[in-house]
């Protein structure tokens, strides 16, 4: 098979692939999450992105994630290591040691270091506090995840890229 007509049909190929994903997502009503980057784990729905302020950040900006409004900050911690961080109300992560509250980033809140359960990577920390609910006066646990905005990849940018096959000659 001559090489242009190879190339067409496997350009061809991938652009009918990523239609059919796009295609399937919205036809099955699913959600596009974030994704690890280093395994491909699904860690948390777009729609549980939530702006949680601190007044620890250095700085902070607004990003579009997912067709959310994010807001991003920048935290350091003791080491000193620079991490853009973004909240959601829950992921799946596997937490690492014990809660503390030392340095941390949200006053009033223990944090936890989270990982990729599938691949063990760093991804972010949860932040736990007993708050007290304004309804009905009781204590509840109150949590959020902090994600690493470098650390993750929306579904649907994953979905656009392609892969190439090695051409052996």
């Amino acid at each position: 098979m001559p090489f242009r007509i190879w190339i067409l049909l496997l350009l061809t190929h991938q652009l009918v692939s990523t239609v059919y994903s796009a295609t399937q997502c919205q036809s099955h009503k699913h959600e596009p999450h974030l994704l690890c980057r280093m395994c491909g784990h699904e860690i948390a729905k777009g729609s549980s992105i939530i702006r949680k302020k601190s007044s620890m950040a250095l700085s902070s900006f607004n990003l579009t994630v997912m067709n959310n409004d994010c807001l991003v900050q920048l935290f350091e911690n003791g080491v000193p290591e620079q991490f853009d961080v973004f909240t959601v109300t829950q992921a799946d992560l596997a937490l690492s040691g014990k809660p503390t509250t030392a340095l941390s980033w949200f006053p009033g809140y223990a944090w936890t270091a989270a990982l990729c359960p599938k691949c063990g990577v760093h991804l972010g920390w949860r932040f736990e506090a007993n708050v007290i609910d304004s309804r009905s006066g009781r204590v509840v646990k109150d949590s959020f995840d902090g994600l690493v905005l470098d650390f993750l990849l929306s579904e649907e940018y994953s979905n656009s890229l392609t892969k190439v096959p090695k051409l052996s000659w």
